[in-house]
């Protein structure tokens, strides 16, 4: 179920938090499909890796809370992307074996 931009923003803030980690160490992007992102395309770690996505209402609102993160936690990522279909916003922790490129 999509949510509003700032519940999406304050579960993946929670996270980070939850994790102990930086939010400078994270990668946040958008994408229609959340999980082939994560997991085929960024080589994220289903089981191991630190990971979340949410729905949100439109691409527009999940480019937004790409932006917010970026801006303002100093996230990795590059705000722009995806489709007009691109609704989840995704957020991994980087590790050695993660591509930040996607491919």
């Amino acid at each position: 179920m999509p949510q509003q931009e700032s519940s999406i923003v304050n579960d993946i803030v929670e996270y980070i938090h939850k994790t102990n980690t930086l939010s400078t160490d994270w990668y946040v992007g958008i994408a229609e499909n959340a999980q082939a992102r994560l997991f085929e395309e960024h080589g994220v770690n289903k089981d191991m890796d630190y990971w979340i996505y949410r729905e949100c209402v439109t691409a527009d609102a999940a480019r937004r809370v790409e932006r917010y993160f970026i801006t303002n936690y100093q996230t990795d990522g590059g705000s722009g992307g995806g489709s007009d279909e691109s609704r989840f916003v995704y957020a991994y922790k980087k590790e050695r074996h993660t591509r930040e490129g996607g491919m």
